[in-house]
């Protein structure tokens, strides 16, 4: 994964992580009573802009067509459509859903941000598996490795035998040919992509 790949994944989890702030501060205001128009309007005053860095003017933005008469399903769609949030993407279409089959918009938000949170942390550990599957394949590759340095150390005339004799370099190139081969595999095997 390259710098600008690895710096675009970043700044996608802040993105989703106050993407996830808004909802919660839009279920918020929908359970004071407010219907979604004014819970929008109500975050998009609330809210500053150097709290929500990334996705806050565009924010705002959107909220702004509430006063000019576009509803708040179509508002939210522009609005995850211009961030290519998922989160918000989910939560667009969530609601769309829930105001064509008269649904409880409060209930769809709470819901939707607990699948949210759940994804999250299930991410968070494949994560942490996939880290500590790497370190062991890691640790697989060197130990045969230290296993040899070890062997020549101790009794280098044990050894002799690999680099004097020709099937004694043939079976050490294809050690470490299988080896690479092992390694190469079992990288492709933890290049999870998102």
């Amino acid at each position: 994964m390259g710098t600008g790949s690895w710096g675009k994944v970043k700044r996608q989890e802040r993105m989703s992580r106050e993407a996830e702030e808004l909802m919660h501060r839009l279920l918020r205001q929908v359970r004071a009573g407010k219907s979604l128009d004014r819970a929008l309007s109500g975050v998009a005053e609330e809210i500053s802009v150097s709290e929500f860095k990334l996705i806050g003017p565009s924010f705002i933005t959107c909220s702004k067509r509430l006063q000019l008469g576009d509803s708040a399903e179509e508002v939210l769609s522009d609005f995850a459509a211009r961030t290519g949030v998922r989160e918000l993407l989910l939560l667009a279409r969530s609601i769309e859903v829930a105001k064509r089959t008269d649904g409880n918009v409060g209930g769809v938000l709470e819901y939707t941000i607990s699948v949210l949170e759940e994804r999250r942390e299930t991410e968070t550990e494949i994560r942490a598996l996939l880290h500590k599957k790497r370190f062991e394949r890691r640790l697989m590759m060197v130990i045969p490795l230290g296993i040899f340095g070890l062997m020549f150390l101790v009794a280098p005339d044990y050894l002799a035998p690999l680099w004097q004799t020709v099937p004694g370099r043939l079976a050490a190139l294809g050690a470490l040919a299988l080896m690479g081969l092992g390694s190469f595999f079992a990288s492709r095997l933890f290049d999870i992509s998102a």
